[in-house]
């Protein structure tokens, strides 16, 4: 059986197509169909895991078992409930981030980003709507910060550890 693959030739930097004959930074299509599945209605793995910087740079940025699970607990718990409320899409600008992804885009070293339990989110009513939304609903959060300036909204979500912390940034 021969595999496709889209390859990322570090050393290069070219993007190309093509059937696997070599170990080069290889991203297989059979190791990453689990990008592609729904988390609920209205939200995939694959938003999650999207990085342009990772795209860039060649990172593979899946997450492992734990993470893909605390992303299931942030869309099940509050990303689609949330959904739902607000009556609109969110758009997820930022979900997982690996740790060198992470560092790459400036986050910090505890992010929960790379724990799977943090998604910056857009909606096109704006990140107060959004943010009050959620606080009307009483749906359970660990953060919400309102990023004024860049127009969305971080949201996280700590299975049993909700501490409904709300922060506005400029």
């Amino acid at each position: 059986m021969i595999f496709w693959f889209f390859c990322i030739k570090a050393k290069e930097r070219t993007l190309q197509f093509g059937q696997a004959k070599s170990t080069n930074t290889i991203l297989n299509k059979k190791s990453n169909i689990y990008t592609h599945m729904k988390l609920s209605k209205n939200f995939t793995l694959a938003e999650f895991t999207h990085s342009q910087m990772a795209i860039e740079r060649g990172i593979l940025n899946e997450p492992d078992t734990e993470q893909r699970e605390a992303i299931q607990q942030l869309v099940d718990h509050l990303l689609q409930p949330l959904r739902e409320r607000v009556g609109e899409a969110i758009a997820i600008t930022s979900g997982f981030r690996n740790q060198e992804v992470n560092r790459l885009v400036g986050g910090v070293p505890t992010s929960q980003h790379t724990k799977g339990e943090a998604a910056d989110c857009y909606c096109a009513s704006g990140p107060e709507h959004l943010l009050q939304v959620l606080l009307d609903s009483g749906l359970p959060f660990d953060q919400a910060i309102v990023y004024k300036r860049k127009r969305f909204l971080h949201l996280s979500y700590r299975q049993g550890r909700c501490r409904k912390m709300v922060l506005v940034m400029k």
